[in-house]
């Protein structure tokens, strides 16, 4: 099972520095709470979508997550 990694709602960036296993070990997270910037666009609002979605470049079903 891959990963859950954020997707910038703006430009569609994926960050994949941290990654949880599930939703629930992501809300738990310390780096999750923190305060998060894209780094292509500097927006700071993002979605947890699952990595390996991502890396075939598909848009998959994304779970949005409101960013901190």
């Amino acid at each position: 099972m891959a990963g859950l990694v954020r997707k910038c709602t703006q430009c569609g960036t994926v960050d994949r520095k941290v990654s949880w296993k599930s939703m629930a070990e992501a809300a738990g997270h310390p780096e999750y709470e923190r305060a998060w910037t894209c780094g292509s666009c500097a927006w700071t609002e993002f979605e947890l979508v699952s990595d390996e979605t991502e890396g075939q470049g598909s848009s998959g079903s994304a779970t949005e997550v409101p960013s901190a």
